[in-house]
């Protein structure tokens, strides 16, 4: 009788351990904050700047570029990067915090210069409740 007990309760074990395998990203979403990603926007400007050569004032050009993400999703110089953790039995979403370089806001969008690329995700909406490490969902673009 307690051989029956044992086994049956091992059998319900591995099968709850089975099941979690290949449904923990459903069950995974059920709990973790969803995140929507912001769509990054490149650009670039010429900018003068003045050199002195052989004693001469010359005016000079550069290009500078730059990225532009919603205002919302930057807060104190700061954002919340999603990267993609594999691990043995599957993989999920993290957010990291990120300190940017700013210059400036326009129609609703910050320029960031420095700190991020333009292939990384970035969080739409900066979030209180996120913390450095957390496991979220991500869903479409914002």
């Amino acid at each position: 009788m307690k051989r029956k007990i044992f086994f049956g309760l091992t059998v319900l074990f591995l099968g709850i351990m089975l099941a979690g395998t290949f449904f923990h990203q459903k069950i995974d979403s059920l709990f973790r904050p969803k995140v929507q990603i912001a769509v990054i926007e490149g650009g670039s400007e010429y900018v003068s700047f003045w050199r002195t050569v052989e004693g001469k004032e010359t005016e000079y050009m550069r290009e500078e570029s730059y990225l532009l993400l919603p205002a919302q999703a930057v807060r104190d110089n700061t954002v919340y990067v999603l990267e993609h953790v594999t691990v043995p039995y599957g993989s999920y979403d993290i957010v990291t915090l990120r300190i940017v370089q700013t210059a400036g806001e326009s129609n609703g969008k910050v320029k960031i210069t420095e700190g991020l690329t333009g292939n990384e995700r970035v969080a739409a909406v900066y979030e209180d409740a996120f913390y450095d490490g957390m496991r979220v969902v991500v869903e479409e673009k914002y």
